[in-house]
């Protein structure tokens, strides 16, 4: 018997050590194949309080960028009910990082799905049209570069035309020299005439931390130098857009999503600003979500640790048009209870991204995955 029990136990390891030495391209395609059975299941109607759902993207804004301009979460989001503090962007450019978010309402897909025709049910505000929602896409730029504003309609399903700030006054100037719009009058300017969409799905889409902007009518500096002084303009025009929101007695459900980070440190692989790599520090962006409405209950602000990603957003959107939050009929803490986590997989194109064993490894180009250097 003593040989018995000493045979089966190596065998026993031995089928441990097969289950955890799956290749990398075999837990990549798990993953994808998990996240495609994921899908929002919006309601067929909302009976509950009316609410507008604001969404505001911002460009260039990871965590590893506020701790290089020594801004915390805790006073950056003190006054939001859920913060995100390791939400995967799941990639370093703006436009796909638009089009996945548009698409929360399904799991992550490969870099090439992004630019291939998605159910509808995948379409975060096309869930929200259906329950009487009018979306309204807003920016603080033209949207023409990197052909945007055309991305966002054909692959976002966001096709309303774009609110019209021809007249805004300019804040900064594009490494290309075009207008970048101040964020307060865009957002003012939006809010005063919204009473035309009761209730308002919105995305606001900023680029006002954009890597190469200039300050308007100042000398032409280095934008990184000016990146701390374009945050706290940016956050004090979101703050004092609240107030308004506040005032204004009608019921939000706000939520800040950068798109990806600046990559203002850098490190060995890239150096400042570069972003061809999706690398951890680019991806982990700092989300947040406050609920704006005098019957709110909310007792504490809830933080969420845990690597999440889109999906989880729409399933809170999706959970808040279920149970009425705004009529008082559930807290907070209970939308984010079963909330889905999602492992940090992030693509550009050609580039691959994938934790291993707790290191993050990095695909070029379908070669071999190599361990992305972590200072």
């Amino acid at each position: 018997a003593a040989n018995n029990v000493q045979t089966a136990a190596p065998r026993a390891q031995a089928q441990v050590v097969t289950q955890e030495a799956k290749s990398p391209d075999q837990q990549l395609k798990e993953f994808y194949q998990q996240q495609s059975l994921l899908a929002s299941q919006f309601p067929q109607q909302y009976d509950g309080e009316l609410f507008d759902v604001i969404v505001l993207n911002i460009c260039s804004m990871a965590v590893a960028d506020l701790e290089a301009i020594g801004v915390s979460l805790d006073d950056l989001y003190s006054d939001f009910d859920v913060v995100f503090s390791d939400f995967n962007s799941a990639t370093s450019y703006s436009g796909p990082a638009a089009i996945r978010l548009l698409r929360a309402s399904c799991g992550q897909t490969s870099q090439t799905a992004l630019f291939e025709n998605a159910p509808e049910q995948c379409h975060l505000f096309k869930n929200l049209e259906n329950l009487g929602y009018k979306s309204n896409v807003v920016m603080n730029h033209d949207g023409h570069f990197d052909e945007f504003k055309g991305l966002i309609s054909k692959f976002g399903g966001l096709d309303s035309t774009p609110f019209n700030i021809d007249s805004m006054p300019v804040a900064l100037r594009g490494f290309d020299d075009s207008p970048i719009y101040s964020d307060e009058a865009v957002l003012n300017a939006w809010l005063e005439q919204s009473n035309d969409c009761k209730p308002c799905a919105m995305y606001y889409n900023t680029t006002s931390l954009h890597d190469g902007n200039q300050l308007e009518n100042q000398p032409r500096v280095n934008s990184k130098d000016t990146y701390s002084i374009r945050h706290k303009n940016l956050f004090n025009d979101i703050k004092s857009f609240i107030k308004k929101l506040e005032k204004s007695e009608r019921n939000v459900m706000l939520m800040i999503v950068p798109e990806h980070g600046a990559n203002l440190k850098g490190d060995k692989v890239q150096f400042s600003g570069l972003r061809e790599i999706p690398s951890p520090a680019i991806v982990s962006v700092p989300v947040a979500i406050k609920f704006i409405g005098s019957d709110v209950q909310n007792y504490s602000q809830i933080v969420v640790n845990k690597s999440t990603s889109y999906f989880a957003l729409s399933e809170i959107v999706s959970k808040t048009l279920k149970t009425n939050v705004f009529g008082g009929n559930n807290s907070v803490a209970n939308l984010l209870e079963n909330l889905p986590k999602a492992p940090k997989v992030a693509e550009n194109e050609g580039t691959i991204m994938m934790y291993i064993n707790q290191r993050p490894y990095i695909q070029l180009d379908g070669g071999d995955w190599t361990p992305y250097p972590q200072n």
